[in-house]
């Protein structure tokens, strides 16, 4: 009887690389369908892999849940493979590689459908390829994070930290009249008055922007000894 069980069991675990088999295709194709479906690839284009399919909600839920079980298939037939050849006397080290190499490629396979989504501008570029589409993207430009600073408006935030008047004017000075270009290998745009924001390559443009935003958290004597500092 017990002998009966353990043969059903071995038969349960030999059938494992076919469940694996089974889930992975359908798996595919059902991601490959809900993204023709919604049209975030177009086949009549171009045959796309199915990394890009699974690159777009909602299909990319679907397809980081099936790399990940398939991953987990993957490592427990590479275990139970590896423990099977060990049960019958054999000790050496390509057992070891190949659980090794199974482990890495469930890894892999994790990596693929967790961390497939494609750059914002190529996955535009390959939906505007379509006849009659369009997209509409919201870029951030963080590098103008120093730009809200009006600096009338910080001077008198500045005073209502008993600033003296000195100090005021020199950093309003500072703020104002900045002459800015742009160049492009030897062409150089001509000048413009900057009278708004700060320049972004000097240490004090952060403090100002914080003072800006919220005036409370320096103190005079704190304000007064990082400039001599600076």
């Amino acid at each position: 009887m017990m002998r009966t069980n353990a043969a059903c069991t071995m038969w349960i675990w030999a059938l494992l690389p076919v469940l694996l088999a089974a889930f992975a295709i359908g798996g595919i194709w059902a991601v490959f369908s809900m993204a023709v479906v919604n049209g975030s690839v177009n086949i009549t284009v171009e045959f796309p892999y199915i990394s890009v399919c699974g690159a777009e909600p909602p299909q990319s839920c679907l397809f980081a849940q099936i790399m990940n079980i398939g991953a987990f298939l993957v490592t427990w037939v590479c275990v139970i493979r590896y423990q099977q050849v060990v049960d019958y006397g054999s000790q050496s080290s390509l057992n070891i590689v190949s659980l090794v190499a199974g482990c890495l490629c469930a890894l892999g396979g994790t990596l693929v459908g967790n961390f497939q989504q494609m750059p914002a501008l190529h996955s535009a570029l390959d939906h505007l390829k379509s006849s009659n589409s369009y997209i509409r993207r919201l870029f951030i430009d963080y590098s103008s994070a120093f730009n809200p600073i009006i600096p009338s408006e910080l001077v008198k935030k500045l005073q209502t930290l008993d600033l003296c008047n000195p100090l005021c004017n020199w950093i309003f000075d500072f703020l104002i009249g900045r002459p800015q270009s742009v160049r492009i290998g030897n062409n150089v745009s001509s000048s413009l008055i900057i009278n708004r924001g700060a320049p972004q390559v000097y240490v004090l443009s952060s403090l100002l922007t914080m003072l800006t935003e919220h005036p409370r958290l320096c103190r005079q004597a704190q304000f007064q000894c990082y400039l001599q500092v600076c």
